[in-house]
């Protein structure tokens, strides 16, 4: 049962490492963080507007102004929906840990367990978070998430230039919804596929 684990152990890690990101775009002063969106405002301007290089450089920084707050806010959403993501699977797969209750197992086309048929080649039974199981853990990872945002909220008041706004919690809260909406409809999509995959075995 060494994949399980292991895949156990890479989700905690990469959640956390995600975390540790968060905090540290957040503990950029209010110089480094306009620069940098700046400069991801100028990135899209090139792409997305025609002829935007032989604008006026007036003209381009307005232009650039017009859709900061937008992209910022949008950054907002984006990292809060991975973390969601992140904690979501976390939480799924601590729950679901030894294959209890909260998971089923995917059966191979002669009806055989995986465990069983592939304990000789000495691999892991793919474990399917059931329904409650999945919205146990989005909840707990919604939770999670909303202490997060708040946290990073406050965080931000100690840092030169930047403040905490309840309107950011509500952007970062949002986007760990997103994120957990997201891992709760490929769960339903992957038992659709397996269940429908060991009826047509049968």
């Amino acid at each position: 049962m060494k994949h399980p684990k292991n895949c156990r152990i890479l989700l905690l890690c990469l959640t956390i490492l995600w975390m540790a990101f968060i905090f540290y775009m957040s503990s950029r002063n209010d110089d480094d963080s306009k620069a940098q969106s700046s400069a991801v405002c100028e990135f899209l301007c090139e792409i997305f507007v025609e002829d935007y290089a032989e604008l006026p450089p007036a003209q381009r920084i307005e232009m650039q102004k017009r859709i900061s707050f937008p992209v910022r806010k949008g950054a907002h959403l984006t990292e809060y929906m991975v973390l969601g993501i992140l904690l979501t699977l976390t939480a799924a797969s601590l729950m679901t840990a030894g294959g209890g209750s909260g998971s089923r197992r995917s059966e191979n086309r002669c009806g055989e367990r995986d465990g069983e048929s592939d304990r000789g080649a000495g691999n892991a039974p793919m474990h399917i978070p059931n329904a409650p199981a999945l919205e146990k853990a989005a909840s707990h990872a919604l939770a999670i998430g909303l202490l997060y945002a708040v946290s990073d909220e406050i965080h931000q008041v100690f840092v030169p230039g930047r403040a905490g706004q309840l309107r950011d919690i509500l952007i970062d809260t949002a986007g760990v919804l997103i994120g957990t909406c997201l891992v709760r409809a490929a769960g339903r999509l992957l038992r659709k596929c397996d269940k429908g995959t060991g009826t047509m075995s049968h």
